[in-house]
């Protein structure tokens, strides 16, 4: 989907008050793209 509209970069900023809050985010994140990457 985001290829088809050309999009080649995505820029992620995780929220939480914690490093290892922000790392759960952005491994939910990662886990999201490639699931649509995958569809």
């Amino acid at each position: 989907m985001w290829r088809a509209a050309g999009v080649d970069t995505v820029r992620l900023y995780p929220a939480g008050d914690t490093m290892e809050a922000r790392l759960a985010t952005l491994a939910r994140a990662i886990e999201l793209v490639r699931e649509v990457d995958d569809s």
